[in-house]
């Protein structure tokens, strides 16, 4: 997605009125990494109005904007709850600071944050990225619920080789999250 800061900013009144105008997602989209924070600010807001139609668009920028706009989508998703597998894939961005707002929002997803991350763990344990991202994740979750699930993996994740030891700890995590009645998202 090519963003552009040229354009001004739509209110949040205007994106509301039409929520599935791709030029308004886009056109707030550019406004992400607009030089004034309020300017920000109000795309943020307006694109969280529009909800899921704007998700793809986000994902994209997460993907292959700047640093800024990567944070900005990476906020607005985070804001959304939608959708935790780009949150996952966003703990391996060159970014401390969008791998920093990626993981804290897996925390405040919670349960809906953890079949993704068993999954990019199993798939990708070389990453250390992921893997230090997924730590704290973990590290902070423990204690809430699963336990069961999370514990193994943070043990792994802990271990002195962990991308050996890492898949299959995530393997069996995903196994009991799937057979866990118990481990549903509210």
């Amino acid at each position: 997605m090519r963003v552009s800061t040229s354009d001004p900013p739509l209110d949040a009144g205007q994106a509301s009125a039409r929520k599935d105008d791709l030029e308004t997602i886009l056109t707030l989209a550019g406004a992400l990494c607009g030089k004034e924070p309020q300017q920000r600010w109000q795309a943020r807001t307006a694109l969280l109005r529009i909800g899921s139609p704007a998700t793809p668009h986000l994902i994209d920028l997460l993907r292959h904007g700047d640093e800024c706009p990567r944070w900005e989508a990476a906020k607005v998703l985070s804001d959304l709850g939608d959708p935790a597998a780009a949150l996952v894939d966003a703990l391996e961005d060159k970014s401390f600071g969008v791998r920093w707002l990626a993981a804290e929002s897996l925390i405040r997803l919670g349960h809906q944050g953890l079949k993704p991350l068993f999954e990019a763990l199993a798939e990708r344990p070389h990453s250390a990225w992921l893997r230090e991202g997924a730590h704290h994740v973990l590290r902070v979750l423990v204690g809430h619920h699963l336990d069961d699930h999370i514990l193994p993996v943070l043990n792994a994740l802990e271990d002195v080789e962990p991308a050996l030891e890492v898949p299959r700890a995530a393997r069996l995590a995903l196994d009991g999250l799937a057979h866990d009645p118990g481990s549903a998202p509210p």
